[in-house]
């Protein structure tokens, strides 16, 4: 059977598990993860990394090479300059890649002479490799439809606690700075856990999730489970 892989389940598993995208892109340094989604004039520029000197940046694409691909990288190869020219953004040689599932020798030739690395990967094979490698808040989930997408629970878990005084996924969505797809997707994911239901449009707390929101640790980071939490769960 045929499974639809979305750009943002790729996307997931290169934030959370930086190690794949190094092997995607042939490089052996490590790379750090410095901005996702980072909003630019001409759109949002999926993945950014710092590696050494460099800074790679990643237009990630779930389907073959197109040449109007090569456009959009190249426009946001001038506006992160741009943005570095006027004390903006992090300094660092800006290292354009294109990732995407194939491509032609001749799109190769062509995104070279652009200076732009042009890399293929296959998703099944990404969330494969995740899944075998993935940390232990997440290793015990098997593989959802497209339209649920990879989690970190800590990220739904987060959208869980704003439940309380945030009962509209678009309200959560805003609160978290998130698209609302996204925070509906964490939240169904709470709902799979028995944290949350869904009345319809309101989301509410089960009692389940109630005991879960108390147990939550201040000090730690707002996506991050405590350990009375993950005991819970």
């Amino acid at each position: 059977m045929e499974v639809e892989v979305r750009e943002s389940e790729i996307e997931d598993v290169f934030a959370q598990y930086p190690e794949l995208l190094k092997r995607v892109l042939g490089i052996s340094e490590d790379i750090y993860l410095l901005a996702r989604q980072k909003p630019l004039p001409s759109g949002r520029l999926d993945l950014v990394y710092s590696c050494m000197s460099n800074l790679l940046l990643i237009e990630l694409k779930a389907e073959q090479f197109n040449k109007t691909f090569l456009r959009q990288v190249l426009s946001y190869r001038d506006e992160i300059s741009s943005l570095q020219q006027r004390g903006k953004f992090v300094i660092g040689d800006v290292m354009p890649y294109l990732v995407c599932t194939d491509f032609s020798k001749e799109a190769k030739e062509l995104a070279d002479s652009q200076g732009i690395h042009l890399c293929s990967y296959d998703p099944a094979d990404v969330l494969s490799q995740f899944y075998r490698n993935a940390p232990l808040d997440t290793k015990y989930l098997s593989v959802l439809p497209t339209d649920k997408g990879v989690w970190r629970i800590g990220l739904s878990a987060e959208s869980v606690v704003l439940v309380e005084k945030l009962s509209q996924i678009h309200l959560i969505a805003r609160a978290k700075t998130c698209s609302t797809k996204t925070a509906g997707n964490q939240l169904r994911l709470a709902e799979e856990l028995g944290l949350v239901y869904f009345s319809g449009r309101q989301v509410e707390l089960s009692s389940f999730g109630k005991e879960f929101i108390k147990r939550v640790d201040p000090l730690l980071p707002t996506d991050a489970l405590s350990v009375e939490q993950a005991n819970q769960l």
